[in-house]
C-alpha cells in the first residue's frame, strides 16, 4: 500500500526489508498495476532482472532473513 502516485510500467530500485531481522535486500521492480484494496491505494510490483543465483538468494532472504553474499 502506498500514497505515492506511480505509473504502470514505472521502474523502481527497492530495498526489501525483512520484518524479523531488519536486513534489506536490493531489487529492481516494475509497477504492474495500481488501484485500491480495502479502500487503500496501492501498487503491484513485479521483481525484474534477477538471475537464478539472485532469485535463490532472495527466496533464502525471504524465508530466513539472511542476505548472504548479496549485501
Amino acid at each position: 500500500m502506498t500514497e505515492e502516485d506511480f505509473s504502470v510500467g514505472e521502474l523502481l530500485e527497492l530495498d526489501v526489508v525483512h520484518p524479523r531481522t531488519g536486513s534489506s535486500f536490493p531489487v529492481r521492480g516494475a509497477i504492474r498495476w495500481k488501484g485500491e484494496k480495502s479502500a487503500r491505494p496501492g501498487v503491484g510490483i513485479e521483481l525484474i532482472e534477477m538471475n537464478d543465483d539472485q532469485r535463490d538468494a532472495f527466496w533464502k532472504f525471504v524465508s530466513e532473513g539472511d542476505i548472504g553474499p548479496f549485501r
